[in-house]
């Protein structure tokens, strides 16, 4: 999409705006409000009894000089002609969506010493974006899209969900290398063929091209790909076992706080700095199971099935 005040290139792929006037003029080509238009609007008859566009923004902080802006609803600081581009279903660049009114072309300019002009990428908008700048950018272009066309919110939801879920399930940046081609390709259906795409369903012809070679994130403790390791039902047996169990199978026992010490009730002895505590595991005395008055022949049997 083109006007008089712009015009669109393509780079690295992605339809791009580069703007040819001030930022002053391409809001009145776009025809926005201006602070000449909303001051009348405020001291307008209509505006001062209340009209319709007032009673839907009922919320709103009215003051003798205008609005309290902590009462407002939020809007995305986003160039006019974006909005548009973003409406009318061009491929946008998601990162020019995280510099507030980016009019960039997504290239940097320079000259050597010869005078002779270099044309570089601008590594702001021309790198890939991290899963949590991608969920930022994406909320972004729902907004504006969505309230152009409420349907779709629906429809976004599920695609932003999608990528997410490649994201955390493959390591690296290939969710955004699928979402640039799918945008892409999008946008080019409907641009040339008057086609519109249903984002909510994955393409698993692009999806296997970008991550046939690439290896799913696995659990540690059961090696299963559903899940993340921290929620693992095997690690969460293994770590009770660890905290009822020692090293040697043997029951781990607590008497006033600490834990009494299976090798003083045993026969392999005592470290030399053991911190555990040293009481018969049965009576609780100074002394060790083993060496109690009245032992028997089933306890000491026992402790030898137990590895002391």
């Amino acid at each position: 999409m083109t006007s008089s005040a712009h015009s669109s290139v393509t780079v690295n792929s992605v339809v791009q705006v580069r703007p040819d006037n001030t930022f002053a003029e391409d809001c009145d080509n776009a025809q926005n409000f201006t602070l000449d238009i909303g001051y009348k609007a405020f001291n307008s008859p209509s505006a001062a009894a209340g009209s319709e566009e007032q009673a839907r923004h009922s919320m709103c902080i009215r003051t003798p000089r205008g609005y309290s802006a902590e009462s407002l609803p939020f809007v995305e600081t986003v160039l006019p002609q974006l909005r548009k581009n973003i409406v009318a279903g061009r491929d946008i660049n998601l990162a020019t969506l995280l510099i507030p009114y980016y009019a960039g072309s997504g290239v940097i300019e320079s000259f050597d010493v010869e005078g002779v002009k270099l044309v570089k990428p601008d590594p702001h908008t021309n790198r890939a974006l991290s899963l949590g700048e991608f969920i930022q950018a994406c909320g972004i272009y729902k907004n504006i899209m969505c309230n152009a066309f409420p349907c779709r919110r629906k429809e976004l939801d599920l695609y932003e969900r999608d990528i997410v879920e490649m994201a955390t399930r493959y390591q690296g940046n290939g969710f955004y290398k699928y979402h640039k081609k799918f945008s892409l390709d999008a946008a080019a259906y409907l641009r040339c063929n008057n086609i519109g795409v249903d984002w909510s369903i994955r393409n698993n012809t692009l999806f296997c091209n970008i991550f046939a070679n690439s290896k799913p994130n696995a659990c540690s403790g059961c090696s299963s790909t559903f899940h993340d390791s921290e929620f693992c039902n095997q690690r969460s047996l293994n770590s009770y076992r660890k905290e009822t169990i020692d090293a040697y199978g043997r029951e781990r026992v607590l008497y006033l706080g600490k834990e009494i010490c299976n090798n003083f009730n045993g026969t392999k002895g005592v470290a030399l700095r053991c911190r555990n505590i040293h009481v018969c595991l049965n009576c609780k005395g100074d002394h060790a199971r083993l060496n109690r008055p009245s032992i028997s022949k089933k306890d000491l049997m026992g402790s030898q099935k137990s590895g002391t």
